[in-house]
């Protein structure tokens, strides 16, 4: 089953939702991890820690403490910046869906944990710079989950919770959407487990944006 109403306000998740980045984040994390002499990265472990920021990946897949994680950090986002588009792929649909939204005049908005500069790069790159609100890790002190950048958005632009839809692959975009009053829908291309999604009980869960 599709999205069953239009909504004002299209609130999209980019990692695992519209692009699929997980090489060059792996790249840029088994450079940073070689720092201080960590195995490779596999695939699995790279998608396991992707979703709440480099810092939150790094500690997870460290267990370091915050201040000794800060060389690793450096490192990882100095990589990254440079790797960001080397491998990067948008999931079949997603730049169609997002021009007809545009075209129908919806709010598109890009909600990610991304430092701004790999943001801007990475939508430029993918020829989907077409977003009314792009936020990225630093526009906000209190991130997703905490719902405080879309109760933002919402007031900005003058649109009600009812009339918001968070598109992402994550139980920590649904919460995000929960938080803020708004329907979810989760791609199942993403980089989550399919039965803890079905668990949080997003609104839609589609297969891909072909079914939209």
């Amino acid at each position: 089953m599709g999205i069953a109403k239009k909504y004002r306000l299209y609130v999209f998740d980019l990692d695992g939702t519209l692009a699929d980045t997980r090489d060059d984040l792996k790249t840029a994390f088994s450079k940073a991890l070689a720092y201080g002499g960590y195995d490779a990265l596999s695939d699995e472990e790279v998608v396991g820690a992707i979703g709440r920021g480099a810092a939150a990946a790094m500690k997870k897949l460290t267990g370091l403490g915050d201040e000794e994680l800060e060389p690793y950090l450096n490192i990882f986002r100095e990589v990254y910046e440079k790797v960001c588009c080397d491998n990067v792929r948008l999931y079949p649909g997603a730049a169609q869906l997002l021009r007809r939204l545009k075209d129908e005049g919806a709010l598109l908005a890009l909600v990610t944990m991304k430092l701004r500069v790999s943001t801007e790069k990475i939508i430029k790159h993918l020829g989907i710079d077409i977003f009314d609100e792009v936020v990225a890790y630093e526009d906000s002190e209190k991130r997703k989950p905490d719902p405080e950048s879309f109760n933002v958005m919402l007031e900005k632009y003058g649109v009600s919770p009812g009339e918001a839809l968070m598109v992402g692959d994550s139980l920590t975009d649904i919460r995000y959407a929960k938080a803020a009053g708004a329907d979810c829908c989760i791609m199942a291309h993403g980089y989550a487990q399919a039965g803890e999604i079905r668990v949080e009980g997003p609104r839609y869960l589609l297969e891909s944006f072909e079914d939209f």
